[in-house]
């Protein structure tokens, strides 16, 4: 018999579907290169790491002499940005639990782009800590993920729940979670990123907690 088709599967799993499906759902030149240019840039890193990096597409809009690092669980995705950027950064298959903190000593700058929705609390306070205790006190993280509008309903509300992550939350969820390992959070909203209805919350986070 044959199995249920799934279409967002189909897309998800395979790194050219998904890069061409973001290209065409996206306004302002793609989310990431907004992302990139409005949030990333303005903090003039000199290394960067990239959590859930993908399939590596904030490289491209990045400058040469950054230093890039992006780690990955997904082999394809890992493998795709290796043959398309391996020239220009680092691509680590796996997870923080298992990084050698010496690759990531010189980072001044973490990137989650669409990770914390896909992470339970446990998870994401685990990796959060592991930074604080191998990065300076300097280092600073950017992250940007789907959120729920709190009691009310909205298309977007609706769109977001669709979303391949387990784990999205409202608002104040987000800051609350990053909030124990980071003194200062600023979280702006929008919904304007997307050519469909769509929630986005970008973290900025700095200062560790010591």
């Amino acid at each position: 018999m044959l199995s249920k088709f799934n279409l967002k599967e189909w897309i998800l799993s395979h790194p050219q579907r998904y890069n061409f499906f973001q290209k065409i759902i996206s306004k302002h030149g793609g989310t990431v290169r907004y992302f990139t240019e409005n949030y990333i840039l303005p903090k003039k890193p000199n290394s960067v790491l990239e959590i859930g990096c993908g399939t590596g597409t904030c490289l491209q809009f990045l400058p040469d002499q950054i230093k890039y690092i992006g780690v990955d669980i997904s082999s394809e995705y890992i493998d795709f940005a290796k043959n398309k950027y391996g020239h220009r950064g680092t691509f680590i298959l796996g997870n923080l639990s298992n990084l050698d903190p010496g690759i990531i000593e010189d980072v001044d700058l973490v990137l989650a782009i669409g990770f914390f929705h896909h992470v339970n609390n446990k998870t994401v306070n685990e990796y959060l800590t592991f930074l604080k205790e191998n990065l300076s006190k300097n280092c600073q993280l950017l992250s940007i993920d789907p959120y729920y509008i709190c009691n009310r309903f909205s298309i977007g509300n609706y769109i977001v729940s669709k979303d391949r992550g387990q784990f999205i939350r409202t608002k104040k969820e987000y800051i609350d979670l990053v909030s124990s390992i980071f003194r200062t959070v600023t979280a702006n909203t929008g919904n304007d990123l997307l050519r469909v209805p769509y929630h986005h919350c970008i973290l900025s986070c700095s200062d560790f907690k010591f």
